[in-house]
């Protein structure tokens, strides 16, 4: 008994860290694995796009051409320094315009709770959705099979001319329980 015990709790981390997430991928798969599962979309990343400092993490690749809702996006994977392993992916999708009006966050929203269920948090919304008066960014956190996904919906305020516009979307993925690199 307590060796059966035992053994699940050696492979269930194993398990979780093989959890799929954003199109495809799994966190703990390498660059090749990760560029296969992104059927060729997978583009470099460029030296000079890499985190300075000591970071336990670099760039391994960026996806280009994305779309939700109408605006556009791209993906970022990040990987361990040292195992070399898939530790994160984060999108972010704005308007094809800078400072157009998105009537899309309710429809954002609503998408990733219909994948996802209930948020375990949301912070920022009002009645009619993103509310600036609130926060200057709406949050909604899932849990969900063995993964966290954090929405944020951005919005930015000129006090100048007392104007809100939508800014855009950021979707991080990342391991349940995992310290975000944020």
């Amino acid at each position: 008994m307590k060796i059966t015990i035992l053994s699940t709790l050696f492979l269930l981390p194993g398990l979780l860290v093989a959890q799929q997430t954003w199109n495809g991928l799994r966190f703990g798969m390498t660059e090749a694995e990760a560029k296969i599962a992104l059927k060729g979309k997978m583009l470099p990343t460029r030296p000079e796009d890499q985190p300075e400092g000591q970071w336990d993490f670099y760039y391994g690749g960026h996806v280009d051409g994305l779309e939700l809702e109408g605006l556009h996006g791209d993906a970022d994977l990040r990987f361990n320094k040292k195992t070399k392993r898939l530790v994160f992916v984060s999108l972010l999708f704005t308007p094809k315009t800078p400072g157009e009006q998105s009537p899309t966050v309710g429809r954002i929203r609503d998408d990733f709770v219909k994948k996802y269920g209930s948020p375990t948090l949301s912070r920022g919304f009002g009645p009619e959705g993103c509310d600036e008066r609130i926060s200057d960014k709406c949050v909604l956190i899932f849990h969900s099979t063995g993964q966290t996904i954090t929405v944020t919906f951005l919005v930015w305020t000129s006090h100048v001319v007392e104007s809100t516009s939508f800014a855009g979307v950021e979707v991080y993925y990342e391991p349940l329980g995992a310290s975000s690199a944020i």
